[in-house]
Parts: C-alpha cells; sequence; structure tokens
C-alpha cells in the first residue's frame, strides 16, 4: 500500500493507493497563487493526471477550510469518485452561493470560500455518507477508522452551517467567524490500520481535542501526519508522552504562513529523547530537521509486511530510501 502525501503547499492532499485503486483525504488549496509561489508545488487535479489516476474509490473531506476542500472540487468535475465521505451532511445543496463583497479579513473570505466548495461537493451527483467517530471504511487491505470527533458534537455544527445559508447577508458574518474558528476542532482524524502498521491522519485537529482512543493509536502507530501543519498547537506534552518515535509528516508551505512546520514542535520532539525522522512536503532545507538534493512534488511511504519506505517524486526523475 502507498499513500502520498502530495505538495499543494499549505494544505493537505493524501492520496492511498494499493492493488490497482485509490482514494484520497482532502484535497488542498484552489487559489492560484498557491501555485504561483512555490516551483515544486502542484494541483492535485494536475497529480491525479500525472499518474493517471481516473477513478477513486472514496473522498474523505475532513472539515471545511479551503486548503483542504477547495482542490476537490475539479476533481469531482473530470474523476469518476464513487463515493464522498463527510463530518456533516446539512441541507445545503440547493441554496444560493454566500457573498462578502465588502469582507476584507483573509480568514473569512477563505471560510467562505470552502464554504461554498463545500455546498458545490453536497450539489454534486456522487454519493455522500456522513463518517464520525467509531466508524470504519475498508480500502483494498487497509482499514481507516475515524477517531475524532464525535457524532453527537457535530450535530451543532452542522446546524450553523444551515443556519448561514438560510440567512444569507451580512448578517451571518459573526456565524461565519464562529464557524471558521471552529472547523479545525470538528475535523476528522483517520487512523489507518494495514498489516501491523499504523497511520494517523489528524487533519487540523489538534491533540487538546483527542480522547485515549486516539492518543492509544498514536502510540502504537508508526506515522503521524501533524495536524494543523505543524503550528505550536500539533502537539502537547500528553500527545510527546504517548509517542514512541517513527515518522512525522508536516503539510505546509516552506515560508511557514501562520507560524506552520513551527521549529518549537520538532525541537520537543527531538527533545523528548524519542527516534523521530521528520518529512516537510514543500521543504529542500530545513536544517536540522530535513533535507533533501531538490524539491519534489510528494512523499510517498510505501507500507509492507517488513517496513515503511520513503520515496521522493519529482516531475522527471525519483530517488528514495528505506526508513
Amino acid at each position: 500500500m502507498e499513500i502520498t502525501f502530495v505538495n499543494v503547499g499549505y494544505g493537505d492532499a493524501i492520496l492511498l493507493r494499493n492493488n490497482g485503486h485509490a482514494a484520497l483525504i482532502d484535497g488542498g488549496s484552489s487559489l492560484e497563487e498557491e501555485y504561483a509561489t512555490g516551483a515544486n508545488r502542484i494541483r492535485l487535479f494536475d497529480y491525479l493526471k500525472k499518474n493517471n489516476i481516473g477513478k477513486l474509490d472514496f473522498v474523505i473531506l475532513t472539515h471545511i477550510h479551503e486548503d483542504h476542500v477547495c482542490g476537490v472540487t475539479d476533481i469531482l468535475k473530470a474523476v469518476e469518485v464513487d463515493m464522498v465521505y463527510v463530518p456533516y451532511l446539512p441541507s445545503i445543496a440547493g441554496k444560493e452561493t454566500i457573498s462578502l463583497v465588502s469582507e476584507k479579513r483573509r480568514n473569512i473570505v477563505l471560510y467562505t470560500r470552502a464554504l461554498n466548495a463545500f455546498k458545490e461537493i453536497l450539489a454534486s451527483s456522487v454519493e455522500k455518507r456522513v463518517i464520525a467517530s467509531g466508524d470504519f471504511i475498508e480500502f483494498q487491505g487497509a482499514v481507516l477508522r475515524v477517531l475524532e470527533p464525535s457524532r453527537a458534537s457535530l450535530a451543532a455544527y452542522s446546524a450553523k452551517v444551515e443556519q448561514v445559508f438560510r440567512e444569507n447577508s451580512d448578517a451571518v458574518l459573526d456565524k461565519l467567524i464562529e464557524l471558521d474558528e471552529r472547523s479545525n476542532a470538528y475535523s476528522l482524524v483517520i487512523g489507518i490500520a494495514y498489516k501491523d502498521k499504523g497511520v494517523l491522519l489528524a487533519a487540523d485537529n489538534c491533540p487538546s481535542n483527542w480522547r485515549k482512543e486516539t492518543l492509544l493509536f498514536a502510540k502504537n502507530g508508526n506515522v503521524l501526519k501533524l495536524p494543523h501543519h505543524g503550528q505550536e498547537d500539533s502537539i502537547d506534552e500528553t500527545l510527546i508522552e504517548y509517542l514512541t518515535g517513527g515518522l512525522i509528516v508536516t503539510c505546509s508551505s516552506s515560508d511557514k504562513r501562520n507560524n506552520s512546520a513551527n521549529r518549537s514542535v520538532y525541537d520537543r520532539l527531538s527533545d523528548s529523547g524519542k527516534k523521530f525522522r521528520f518529512l516537510f512536503t514543500d521543504e529542500v532545507s530545513y536544517t536540522p530537521y530535513f533535507a533533501v538534493d531538490a524539491g519534489f512534488q510528494a512523499i510517498l511511504l510505501g507500507l509492507d509486511d517488513r517496513e515503511i519506505s520513503v520515496r521522493f517524486d519529482w516531475s522527471k526523475t525519483e530517488q528514495g530510501d528505506d526508513v
């Protein structure tokens, strides 16, 4: 089985492949400037095309934020998708697009863009299904286990999303601000079990929200995709105590936007005395944590009975090594 972390700059786009099948967790950004400012970044749509992937067994959307949702809209127009899994399914598919002409705050503009993209995805003809803590998805010998958040906690968020579309006017601004602030805490945390390997994909849901079951998955796993793009809140003392070592993947832009890929995170993990290997989707050199010979378009983890291998996907060549 192969897990690919695509270099979409600041955002998550994670491709699962095994036995000729493919599936996706989040789709990265659709902003032009995200790809214009990074020589090695690639839109998820282009990465799928480059790898001749025309069908996905499923797409999981972890939460509503531009850098996770918006890249999926183009995928649904061009790629056959059997199922879209979402953390909530508000009744907004037929509603008018939200427009905030006078709003200048970038985070609110981006959240509104993501909300409209989410509405567009829900309006597509692809079947949708809600998943939450306790649910499982099987994929070609792997089991994807939804660890966070609880189903009950998501109902209130979904209701507020519906309310925003019912009151589509400048009066909804306060609700948009609240939804944007709370979205990370309601994002899906997925644990992938394949053979005797474990991979924890935490979207933007930080460990202060996690229950013991999620911490135990992190303890027994081999790979942690850091939540919240490696910002300071992506780890805490409890998580560090549970972790036993392994691969730490950060999906973030090399300009370390929003204090992402935060040096304090890797220093604290290194100072724990446990053995970690750090991987960054948009870095060439991040001393003393990471260095490769050239920029790349994706990190590919190969999982089998013996090991987890690491490769870097360049546009023309590939290089790799094993861990």
